[in-house]
């Protein structure tokens, strides 16, 4: 092509060209840094030489990069470990549901978030976000098949909230009346 050509290709694409250009520089800069922080777990992350040099030697902790699973399990026994150095805290209600929360959403572990659930329910009844643990339960026995429990959790939900409560209204919802 001449040069007269490339220039019209130019002027009628350099936005485009120069939107490329960047779209390209952040690939590779990415690339060469090892990758997003929003990475598939498990996934390899770094250049081949990063990679075998951390087999070798752990990288610093600021390098290190964990799989959304491995931080839930360990903010979980973090979270146990402060109810068991405490379990009269204020904060161990609180705790005991953030449990409950990380194997449901993060690990999607329903049983083990029941029992998380079940517990704040025996040993905080009268907490104020009590409240919110009936449903998340309730969404645990459903995805575990349990339908019998999660059927008593809504009628106890109608038995100890008032009727005009959002969760005696959720409850009911639930049990179809």
């Amino acid at each position: 092509m001449s040069e007269s050509v490339w220039n019209q290709v130019w002027q009628q694409n350099k936005y485009l060209i120069v939107a490329l250009v960047a779209c390209l520089a952040v690939c590779v800069f990415a690339f060469l840094r090892g990758g997003s922080a929003e990475e598939e777990p498990g996934m390899a992350t770094g250049a081949p030489a990063d990679r075998a040099l951390t087999a070798e030697a752990p990288a610093p902790a600021s390098r290190v990069r964990q799989a959304p699973d491995v931080r839930a399990q360990a903010t979980i026994a973090e979270h146990q470990a402060k109810i068991d150095s405490d379990p009269k805290s204020p904060d161990a209600p609180g705790l005991r549901l953030a449990q409950g929360n990380l194997y449901r959403q993060k690990l999607r572990d329903y049983a083990e978030a029941a029992r998380c659930y079940e517990l704040l329910l025996l040993d905080h009844p009268d907490w104020e976000g009590i409240g919110n643990v009936y449903p998340q339960l309730c969404t645990c026995y459903e995805k575990l098949g349990e339908t019998e429990k999660a059927r008593r959790l809504f009628n106890d939900m109608l038995q100890k909230f008032p009727a005009d409560s959002q969760e005696y209204l959720y409850a009911k919802t639930q049990l179809g009346e």
